[in-house]
């Protein structure tokens, strides 16, 4: 299964530690998640690391369905993604250089207000047995 350099546990956890999280669940065309990659670390990475809203991002295949994508963006306030990158060229060349990988058109949805207690768990795994 192909893994992004962005699935590591620092960017998820860095992530999570953001004010709003983006989620989008990208279903990749098959055959097309090494281009997907490929075009999201060339053109995505770069447009979101000049975002001055967006704090880190991670991306990681499904277990179920390896050409399923999670994509998780920290963002500064649900607005900072909406109503500021919606509206930069950015955003547009980030649609552009990832649509011939789409089996259909995202629609995001947003998480706020994770509370910093409820991430132990992540930064403190534990492991349980039978």
């Amino acid at each position: 299964m192909d893994h992004s350099p962005l699935s590591d546990h620092q960017h998820l956890s860095d992530t999570l530690k953001s004010p709003a999280v983006e989620v989008a669940l990208t279903k990749v065309v098959e055959g097309g998640v090494s281009g997907y990659y490929s075009q999201f670390n060339k053109v995505v990475t770069r447009v979101l690391d000049e975002e001055d809203g967006c704090k880190g991002f991670f991306i990681s295949p499904l277990i179920e369905n390896p050409e399923d994508q999670l994509l998780l963006i920290n963002w500064d306030s649900v607005d900072a993604h909406h109503e500021v990158f919606e509206k930069r060229p950015g955003f547009r060349e980030c649609i552009d250089a990832l649509k011939d990988y789409y089996k259909e058109f995202v629609v995001p949805w947003h998480i706020v207000d994770i509370q910093e207690e409820n991430l132990s768990a992540i930064d403190c795994p534990v492991l349980l047995k039978n």
